[in-house]
């Protein structure tokens, strides 16, 4: 038996009254989170769950115990990918997990995985697995009106984005 930890990485933010709406693309996370969570422990594993405050909000994750990751307080709307890395891997450590698995939209994935591998993004010595890629292929755009970050909409967006934040310094907005 080892400690794995899951992290359910955020993709759109629905402007709703109360600020804390899903979209598809968060609820297809939370439940691919949960698939991956399931298939851990019939393996017989311990799981850590950790979500940006986006997924945890969804029905899948309800109901599981989740480590929240919301805004760090210098920027009350928007919390980048590195910081979600930073406290989920320090919540994973200060528990006992080995392993470290990714869910996220299929093509933020790859940059979070690729920033892991460049160290870029430190995992403090935890084992990044990437055996459930392929369930995130499912994970849809978020395409609805009440989606307030433009760049979750489709891909090309989300490429400009990336580029945009690379040489200006400029996220979330």
């Amino acid at each position: 038996m080892e400690t794995v930890g899951i992290i359910a990485f955020a993709f759109g933010k629905q402007k709703t009254e109360l600020g804390r709406g899903t979209g598809p693309s968060n609820e297809s996370i939370g439940e691919t989170a949960v698939d991956v969570a399931g298939m851990e422990r019939r393996r017989g594993n311990k799981v850590l769950l950790s979500g940006q405050w986006e997924t945890t909000g969804t029905k899948a994750l309800q109901n599981e115990e989740v480590f929240e990751v919301s805004h760090f307080e210098d920027d009350p709307n928007y919390i980048k990918t590195k910081d979600v890395i930073i406290r989920s891997v320090r919540y994973f450590k200060q528990n006992g997990a080995q392993r470290l698995i990714i869910v996220a939209h299929p093509l933020h994935r790859p940059f979070i995985e690729a920033f892991i591998r460049l160290r870029l993004y430190k995992i403090d010595g935890l084992r990044l697995n990437t055996w459930y890629n392929s369930l995130m292929a499912r994970i849809p755009y978020d395409r609805t009106p009440g989606n307030e970050q433009w760049w979750t909409r489709n891909g090309f967006l989300f490429i400009v984005y990336l580029v945009r934040s690379v040489f200006t310094g400029i996220h979330g907005k």
